[in-house]
């Protein structure tokens, strides 16, 4: 559970948690850049070796989900081809003042082929929900690498063995789940 103290992220800000996913305790370690455009350069060397990348954008803000296209651009051109992507749509407390609807994040989600899903961060809405997702799809990606042979050594995996591997079903918008926590 996401509940440690939070405080609104101004530059670049990590966080070390442990969560449980399918009865599996795992250390995550949380880089967050606030989208600045001023850590640009920074974030490109997070990406070499994260395993996972959420992209997040206001959904009261139409320039913060165009944005979206110029941080997955950023996400290919320096990350890993195999990485776990979920694209998330926030502040859906204040759908009141929604300036990107639902459908709009979903299909640009099945644009870049990865999981959708809204959530509010003030609330504590599908937070966790969403490192959960990443987690799991992490956890099985590394399993599947895992459990591939390479040449001249049985059960051994090589670090480019889990390339394009496929997981989850992308583009598939998760309903919303209320839980209390936040990252």
């Amino acid at each position: 559970m996401f509940t440690d103290n939070f405080m609104p992220t101004i530059g670049v800000d990590f966080k070390i948690k442990t969560i449980e996913v399918d009865g599996k305790k795992i250390k995550l370690q949380i880089w967050d850049t606030a989208g600045q455009e001023r850590f640009k350069t920074i974030t490109a060397s997070y990406y070499k070796g994260a395993h996972g990348i959420i992209v997040t954008y206001d959904i009261t803000d139409k320039k913060s989900h165009s944005d979206v296209h110029n941080w997955m651009a950023e996400v290919e051109k320096h990350a890993a081809d195999n990485i776990s992507r979920i694209l998330v749509g926030n502040k859906s407390d204040l759908a009141d003042k929604r300036d990107v609807t639902t459908e709009q994040g979903q299909e640009m989600a099945e644009h870049y082929g990865v999981r959708f899903l809204e959530t509010s961060a003030k609330v504590s809405n599908n937070v966790e929900l969403a490192f959960t997702l990443m987690t799991r799809e992490i956890k099985n990606r590394v399993a599947v690498v895992q459990k591939k042979p390479t040449a001249g050594a049985a059960g051994a995996a090589s670090a480019d063995s889990g390339r394009n591997t496929q997981l989850g079903k992308p583009g598939k918008a998760v309903a919303p789940q209320k839980k209390g926590g936040c990252c």
